[in-house]
């Protein structure tokens, strides 16, 4: 593996949900991209390694929400999938810009019924814990909660 990359950004948890139905990219997604493990130089002088992923970039409004999904690359595009999702906030120092991060992981949970479904974009529907403003718009990632009958 290649010496670590020093990265001038602060990565923040802001939260997690677990259960979400989400899709993966299709294989010819010009927008995805197989990232192989790698590790990177955190300001605080920590090193971590991220392992191998697809990362996928979407915007919303004008700006870019990464998504980083950490499943098998050959798993099946477009597949739906049940993912435990991490919400993180993304502090660029060398472009003085902040952005949201998606961790997306396969759910290790037994039941498999999702709770939630990920919209990306659109104003706030109300429900503020779920809901968060992509930095630089007026638009929201929504975790949108599935009724149970």
């Amino acid at each position: 593996m290649a010496p670590a990359t020093a990265v001038n950004a602060e990565y923040k948890e802001i939260c997690k949900f677990s259960k979400v139905s989400i899709s993966l990219p299709s294989a010819n997604d010009k927008f995805a991209k197989i990232i192989d493990e790698h590790q990177i130089e955190l300001p605080n002088g920590s090193t971590i390694t991220v392992p191998r992923h697809i990362r996928r970039g979407y915007f919303v409004g004008k700006e870019l929400v990464t998504v980083n999904y950490f499943v098998n690359p050959e798993t099946s595009p477009a597949t739906k999938i049940l993912a435990d999702i991490t919400v993180v906030e993304k502090n660029d120092h060398h472009r003085e810009k902040t952005s949201l991060v998606l961790d997306v992981r396969l759910s290790s949970s037994e039941d498999k019924r999702a709770d939630y479904v990920l919209k990306m974009g659109g104003p706030n529907n109300g429900n503020t814990e779920n809901n968060f403003l992509v930095p630089g718009t007026n638009e929201y990632l929504r975790f949108s909660e599935i009724p149970r009958n």
